[in-house]
């Protein structure tokens, strides 16, 4: 500061005067804004919107021991009117907003009662009468990791798959099928924010390692989320989220997931004003999957057989979601060879494979499909019929 001919800061501190030390100016002298209220009858206008600046500093090369001593007293009395504008409008609020402080304390209470969840609004996209593809990837997803296939190094969008899951816009809200690894990122993808209730196809970690974030839910629909799942399923569900279903008070609401759990069988059942019919199916010689319809769309994912009981169940489809993984056979997943021939034995219009490994590059596979068999990939959006 010295090569600026201007006092050094320890000579501007010495002559500068405590900040606690200024005089006060009266408050009658103050310019605040009163409400056009009291001038011309109109509407309240808080004073929180006069706009009221702080004083300029002047630079280092234009301060004096005066300057700065005259600048800090402009400087109080900035703050000064600050203060007393906070203090009008803070008491110019209804009385109501002190009810803030009640609900926020419900929100962490810890009771051994189940007490009502608070209900709130959600950011979200409606998708009635939509089935959206949230993910069509395999189980290690699409790029897989340290795989320097063409598919998992290409820049095509519809090469980026994140495991396999899906959504239903119902009459009365929205039917998550799969809580896969990926499902936060693909709801927020998908400007989807809420699941009114999930259905599992079956208990395969890449189907329901995303139960967790399943918590935010409960307070979008103001009680616990529905969930409709296989015994097995069930069991894998309390066994990997074992925290989830721990009967004790939990520290604050929606530290764990809230779920209300129904057990699916082979039955159709009634979910969101829809018909959902199961469709027993085979995922290799030791598990048991259900592929799920509503109307004429079936969504049937992770399967190497369909028994011949469950045929029938698919008769009249008019768009079929299938696994087809990849050309070469593999134990517990349809070839899609295999995909294309059920899609003709059942003469669906429209089929879209799913569950698809990196060695089902979209670039090369999709020239080569007949009409009407399509690789399915993210965000894929299809017509409910």
């Amino acid at each position: 500061m010295n090569g600026f001919n201007c006092p050094t800061f320890r000579q501007v501190e010495q002559t500068t005067r405590p900040f606690n030390a200024l005089p006060v100016p009266p408050a009658r002298k103050l310019p605040i804004q009163a409400p056009a209220s009291l001038h011309s009858g109109g509407p309240f206008t808080p004073l929180s919107k006069a706009k009221l600046a702080p004083p300029s500093r002047p630079t280092s090369s234009e301060r004096t021991a005066a300057e700065t001593e005259n600048f800090h007293t402009k400087l109080k009395t900035f703050a000064l009117q600050r203060r007393r504008q906070h203090k009008t409008t803070v008491s110019s609020l209804p009385k109501t907003c002190s009810s803030n402080k009640v609900e926020r304390s419900q929100t962490h209470a810890t009771t051994s009662q189940p007490a009502k969840l608070l209900k709130k609004q959600p950011l979200t996209t409606n998708i009635t009468g939509k089935l959206i593809l949230l993910g069509t990837g395999t189980s290690v997803g699409v790029p897989a990791i340290g795989c320097r296939c063409d598919t998992c190094t290409s820049d095509h969008p519809r090469n980026q798959r994140t495991r396999a899951s899906a959504i239903l816009g119902l009459p009365e809200g929205n039917l998550l099928i799969d809580t896969s690894p990926d499902l936060r990122t693909q709801l927020i993808r998908e400007e989807i924010g809420i699941a009114h209730a999930v259905i599992y196809t079956h208990e395969h970690s890449d189907h329901v390692m995303g139960f967790d974030d399943l918590r935010l839910f409960q307070f979008y629909l103001g009680h616990p989320v529905p969930i409709y799942c296989s015994e097995i399923v069930e069991q894998r569900l309390r066994k990997a989220f074992d925290y989830a279903f721990e009967d004790r008070v939990q520290t604050h609401r929606g530290a764990v997931p809230s779920v209300d759990l129904h057990r699916l069988t082979h039955e159709p059942v009634e979910l969101l004003g829809a018909k959902v019919i199961p469709i027993p199916l085979k995922h290799g010689p030791r598990f048991d999957v259900l592929g799920f319809r509503v109307g004429n769309v079936a969504y049937c994912t992770d399967v190497s057989e369909i028994p011949d009981t469950s045929w029938p169940l698919l008769e009249g489809v008019e768009t079929l979601v299938l696994d087809a993984l990849r050309p070469q056979p593999h134990p517990t997943h349809f070839t899609i060879d295999q995909a294309i021939e059920v899609a003709r034995k059942l003469n669906v219009k429209q089929t879209y494979f799913t569950h698809c490994a990196c060695s089902l590059n979209y670039e090369t596979v999709q020239p080569t499909l007949p009409a009407g068999v399509d690789v399915g990939y993210d965000g894929l959006t299809i017509e409910l019929t």
